[in-house]
């Protein structure tokens, strides 16, 4: 994982963000594997998951960009929360 950003970068509880994650992918043979990810509010207590999605990666190396979905924060406490991909 190199990076993860949201689109809009910060959003007030109730609005909806973007989320991408730019993968390094290195493997030597096309194969599949599973992303998603989780939020996480200020006291480390998981308020999202995602569902997870299928990702190809193929056998040259190179930076994937894996559009994750849309974010919905409505329930959100407001605060700054975390976003970790899987």
């Amino acid at each position: 994982m190199i990076s993860v950003a949201t689109d809009p970068p910060f959003v007030d509880p109730g609005a909806t963000t973007h989320v991408t994650a730019r993968v390094l992918n290195a493997v030597n043979r096309e194969q599949t594997v599973r992303a998603s990810f989780e939020v996480k509010d200020a006291a480390n207590h998981v308020v999202f998951t995602s569902s997870p999605i299928d990702v190809t990666l193929g056998v040259v190396a190179s930076i994937v960009t894996v559009d994750l979905g849309t974010l919905n924060t409505t329930g959100f406490a407001l605060g700054n929360d975390t976003i970790q991909v899987h």
